[in-house]
């Protein structure tokens, strides 16, 4: 609980006199992530603008009441073949060891918002480009889902997955999720956290995305 406190006053800390520096180099993140998003759309079958609004009534850490925190959430967006929420337990150790991948890679799977820190209803009204990978080229995308992943940034040590969402490809192609509305987060495969209240604001532009 000790290391716990100092790691959340050291994030706390890093937003005071060091906010300005860590706003820059996050939006410079942004741009280098849309530009390379954009420019695997010229050579693939495109990508994916995702509008990611606010979310509301996100769960606490673990821990006796007394002493629960909010936890200091960010989502990344990516594609996944197969519905991942019909996948068996062990997804979060799957994804981690895609996303340790993924930052070697020069067009990264993993889109990836600003973190909010401490809030259970936190806003981002962020718009992240999401890069078609070239290895599904040749799957239907009818097989297709972009796979939303809610984290808790610990800065210590490794982030934890807290809930998902996911949402088939194919209908976002067709443009039928352009307009923001509050969907489901749903809990990972052996989780008791309660997501009854959750929701995400989020809507899927499909200008970039390239018909078969």
């Amino acid at each position: 609980d000790y290391v716990t406190e100092v790691a959340h006053h050291i994030g706390m800390m890093l937003e005071g006199p060091d906010a300005g520096l860590r706003r820059v180099l996050a939006l410079t993140r942004h741009k280098m992530q849309s530009k390379a998003a954009m420019q695997a759309a010229e050579l693939d079958r495109g990508a994916v603008m995702c509008n990611l609004v606010k979310a509301e009534n996100l769960p606490s850490r673990s821990g006796p009441a007394q002493k629960r925190k909010f936890i200091d959430p960010y989502i990344t967006f990516s594609i996944a073949r197969g519905n991942p929420l019909k996948q068996q337990p062990g997804v979060e150790q799957r994804v981690m060891r895609s996303r340790n991948k993924d930052r070697k890679a020069a067009v990264r799977r993993f889109a990836k918002s600003l973190t909010v820190l401490e809030d259970s209803n936190p806003m981002w009204n962020e718009s992240i480009a999401l890069a078609f990978p070239k290895k599904f080229e040749d799957v239907p995308i009818e097989e297709l889902w972009v796979h939303v992943l809610l984290w808790d940034y610990d800065s210590l040590s490794t982030d934890d997955l807290v809930a998902h969402a996911a949402f088939p490809l194919s209908e976002i192609r067709a443009g039928r999720m352009q307009e923001v509305a509050a969907h489901n987060l749903h809990p990972l495969p052996g989780s008791e956290s309660d997501l009854s209240k959750s929701r995400l604001w989020v809507a899927f532009d499909p200008c970039m995305l390239q018909s078969e």
